[in-house]
């Protein structure tokens, strides 16, 4: 049975989802209110990568962090344009990203704090 877990370390610290087998995290690296760029990168176990069949199953879940990524970076670059037209009036995140939530209040603090 895998348990997975989803762990947030703030400032500066990496997003992690972690399971039994690998881990997979985003650094975030914060150069403007309106800049930032990610590096992320993927662990295994010793034994993940010695099953045989373990390439493929590496593969796929690289592609598929990939794709997560992609599509984050996509809809965070259309909400960094959308904000920087002069016509927003902001807007609420759903109840489910608590996380987020924390993120973005921490950040707002340190962009606006001394």
């Amino acid at each position: 049975m895998t348990e997975d877990n989803f762990v947030g370390i703030y400032p500066a610290g990496p997003m992690m989802y972690v399971n039994n087998y690998q881990c997979s995290y985003l650094i975030t690296h914060h150069e403007a209110v309106a800049s930032n760029r990610g590096t992320t990168a993927q662990a295994f176990v010793p034994w993940a990568i010695d099953t045989p069949g373990s390439n493929e199953i590496i593969a796929e879940i690289t592609q598929g962090m990939r794709d997560v990524q992609d599509e984050d970076t996509f809809g965070c670059t259309m909400l960094q344009q959308g904000l920087s037209a002069g016509i927003s009036t902001g807007g609420l995140l759903h109840p489910l990203e608590v996380q987020m939530n924390h993120y973005h209040n921490w950040y707002m603090d340190q962009m606006t704090t001394s």
